[in-house]
């Protein structure tokens, strides 16, 4: 019965670790810059981000704000 007991706690964190995202707060964002990029479709200037490293560090990972 423990073994059992101790395979399902064994599993059960190890599912919580596998599936854990980043967690990020609003403070982690301001590394993030806009400037302004002229497009002559719209004519009209529309503001492209620039990410700096740390928020750049995240990219392709799963997180949550």
């Amino acid at each position: 019965m423990h073994k059992k007991f101790l395979t399902l706690v064994l599993l059960i964190i190890f599912c919580a670790l596998a599936t854990a995202q980043e967690q990020l707060n609003w403070d982690d964002f301001a590394d993030v810059s806009f400037k302004p990029v002229y497009s002559a479709i719209y004519d009209t200037n529309f503001l492209k981000p620039t990410f700096g490293d740390g928020i750049e560090s995240y990219r392709g990972k799963e997180v949550s704000i």
